[in-house]
């Protein structure tokens, strides 16, 4: 989804409801959806809307399987992983949508020339102990980049987040195919022993 089509949905859903949450503005976009922040009674949230034309390609079926898959992760958590609160279809906007915590900051790619070079340590050890977390659930992330992970404000934590095309370990699924073995995740960030399927 492009910047002049998450503006376009921004005007069409901000001040309305998206399941309990109000939208209140775009926070930022990526190729398969838009971020709103957005507000309920109690607190404050990031709203994701999946882009129509993702749900018309591969399916209102499989992109409910993909949300429920991460909705599994409500409740559960780890110190470097954004918290899932919520998903699902809302039959008012017609929109497919997952919310998470509403983490102020921005993410790595936007924030990569401010971090010092003693903090990169740190960081690294923390998006691998959130891998290792999920991988204790029998989980893959597939898509960990820069555009996936937060840095607070004062640019002294990280946290992992899309789990989009989370995946459980040696299972086949809803992000491949049988018997076609497609590319999931971004290329330029992917080990070769997955860019070779193996």
């Amino acid at each position: 989804m492009d910047f002049v089509r998450a503006r376009l949905l921004e005007d069409q859903l901000k001040g309305t409801m998206i399941g309990e949450w109000t939208i209140v503005r775009l926070i930022d976009h990526g190729k398969s959806a838009a971020v709103f922040e957005a507000t309920n009674a109690a607190k404050q949230a990031a709203v994701k809307v999946f882009d129509k034309e993702l749900i018309e390609r591969f399916g209102d079926k499989t992109q409910l399987a993909r949300i429920k898959r991460e909705v599994s992760l409500k409740g559960r958590g780890h110190p470097s992983m954004v918290e899932i609160l919520d998903g699902g279809y809302d039959e008012g906007t017609k929109n497919h949508f997952i919310v998470m915590a509403f983490l102020p900051g921005s993410n790595l790619k936007k924030r990569l020339k401010d971090i010092s070079i003693e903090a990169i340590g740190g960081f690294i050890a923390d998006i691998a102990a959130c891998a290792e977390y999920l991988e204790s659930l029998d989980l893959v992330h597939r898509d960990i980049k820069p555009e996936n992970i937060q840095v607070s404000e004062d640019m002294k934590e990280v946290t992992l987040l899309d789990f989009g095309v989370l995946k459980p370990v040696k299972e086949p699924g809803i992000t491949d195919m049988e018997g076609v073995h497609p590319f999931i995740g971004t290329l330029q960030y992917s080990s070769p022993e997955f860019l070779l399927r193996e």
